[in-house]
């Protein structure tokens, strides 16, 4: 969750040139993005091999210590989140984007390899040819 926190937070900051941190921020300079991430649910792919995670975002803007003009900056970000987020060598593209007062919410969806155990993966080998006895 920190990895999509943090990639979230970057890509914020270049695309809008307003500071943004991931997770809770306890010195705050003025305008400020604080992104926080969730995982909402995984499930299993490819006979266990991989993993889809969905996770939930939020975006909270703060343009000032009154939180004055802060749906300017999430209005601003919402036209940048189509593009897509980049992290490492892929794009992630937010889905069910809305607001919530000073908050912008949406989910993100990633696919990984599962962790394996050392011990299975030496004692499953890839069936390459097929032997039949006619």
């Amino acid at each position: 969750m920190i990895q999509i926190q943090q990639a979230v937070a970057d890509w914020l900051g270049r695309k809008t040139g307003v500071r943004a941190v991931a997770g809770r921020s306890p010195v705050q300079a003025y305008p400020l993005f604080t992104v926080e991430a969730e995982l909402s649910g995984v499930t299993a792919l490819a006979g266990g091999r991989q993993c889809e995670e969905r996770f939930s975002v939020t975006v909270t803007a703060a343009s000032d210590r009154d939180r004055d003009q802060s749906r300017a900056l999430l209005a601003r970000l919402a036209l940048a989140l189509p593009a897509g987020i980049p992290m490492d060598d892929r794009v992630l593209h937010p889905q069910d984007v809305s607001t919530k007062g000073d908050a912008l919410c949406f989910s993100l969806t990633l696919c990984r390899l599962c962790p394996t155990d050392p011990e299975e993966e030496e004692n499953a080998e890839v069936m390459e040819h097929l032997h039949f006895d006619v």
